[in-house]
């Protein structure tokens, strides 16, 4: 990829961007943006405008939004890291859990895909043996 598009686009030269199966991109892209997430571009294909994708950024963060393909899998997860976990658990009404050393939410966007929110800042103290 040449370096031009690099600046363009605003993306990484090598990144990691999940797919996510969703059936309105535009519904789920207001959801993600809930998260922190900005919607970089979208884009329609097929009889009707019948496939569309939606590229969302959140800092280095890359996801993606499918309608429409069926080679996407649907209920997938993916685990989201920052440390918001409090801010977010007030805006979407759920409570923390203290698991594996951390806060953290479990969120289900409107379509049934797992986000994961695990705190990066807190630990939580150790109990019990070493």
């Amino acid at each position: 990829m040449p370096d031009d598009w690099t600046k363009i686009s605003g993306m990484a030269k090598e990144t990691l961007a999940p797919i996510l199966k969703v059936e309105n991109t535009s519904e789920a892209a207001a959801w993600y943006q809930r998260l922190g997430f900005n919607v970089v571009f979208e884009h329609s294909t097929g009889p009707n405008w019948s496939r569309s994708e939606a590229m969302l950024t959140r800092g280095d963060l890359r996801l993606i939004l499918s309608q429409g393909d069926d080679e996407i899998a649907p209920d997938a997860t993916v685990c989201l890291m920052f440390p918001e976990v409090e801010t977010l658990a007030t805006e979407f009404k759920v409570n923390v859990q203290k698991q594996f050393l951390r806060s953290q939410i479990d969120l289900r966007d409107p379509y049934g895909n797992r986000v994961k929110v695990v705190a990066v800042d807190k630990l939580i103290p150790r109990i019990g043996p070493n």
